[in-house]
């Protein structure tokens, strides 16, 4: 469902993403690591068509995505409903259906109680919650995530990643966090890119047994810094 082949991307003289190949299959969720300057932020965009690369190839397959960016602007001047109706009518979505998808998804990410507040009135978790919203608003098939519960708190965490599971039976799903316990308990598998490269793959279990780590932190420390047993 998403593809990069011997993807590279330049900024100026910095190589972000140096030769990075990566697949991505329906019915999976994979998490992407790596320290600050990774280049986990380009390869998404790059995936999400914002981005081309200097080289290499990306195929998404016709899918339909569904793209969260790390501080996702929203319109401040709306509320979450008026939010994600304008994003359906702008996406041609069946417009006697506009209504009852708005409603769904609201209710999927419990909006609400919010639904007709103002968006620049809303905390920090409300507001990225009508982010998350607006990506999957549109039932995409391939899910592109960049830090998706920035500002949730603990019981949000919980939900969002459960109904990121219960989605991923028939969507692709690709999400870029920091947090090393949210990409262990909610990724299918993971890949770690360092320096713009990617150093490994592979679910936690493989990557214990590949570093002989002890726990998953110590394992990402490992990969990251070139060391494994």
């Amino acid at each position: 469902m998403l593809n990069a082949s011997h993807v590279t991307r330049s900024y100026g003289s910095t190589l972000a993403v140096d030769d990075v190949s990566l697949q991505v299959q329906t019915g999976e969720i994979v998490g992407l690591l790596g320290p600050n300057g990774a280049g986990k932020s380009t390869i998404i965009r790059m995936l999400a068509g914002v981005l081309s690369p200097d080289s290499g190839q990306i195929d998404t397959a016709g899918a339909r995505p569904g793209y969260l960016p790390e501080g996702a602007p929203l319109y401040g001047g709306l509320t979450p409903r008026q939010s994600l109706e304008f994003l359906l009518e702008f996406s041609d979505w069946p417009k006697d259906q506009v209504q009852a998808r708005t409603m769904a998804v609201l209710q999927m990410l419990q909006l609400e109680e919010r639904a007709d507040q103002g968006v620049q009135e809303l905390s920090k978790g409300y507001q990225r919650r009508t982010a998350l919203a607006l990506a999957l608003v549109n039932d995409p098939d391939a899910i592109l995530l960049d830090e998706p519960f920035d500002g949730f708190d603990p019981i949000q965490k919980a939900r969002g990643r459960k109904l990121l599971r219960a989605m991923a039976k028939d969507k692709a799903i690709l999400v870029c966090t920091h947090s090393l316990e949210e990409a262990e308990s909610l990724c299918d598998r993971l890949l770690v890119l360092n320096h713009g490269k990617l150093v490994a793959s592979g679910s936690v279990t493989e990557l214990l047994e590949q570093t002989g780590a002890a726990d998953f932190p110590d394992a990402f420390a490992r990969l990251i810094s070139g060391g494994a047993a």
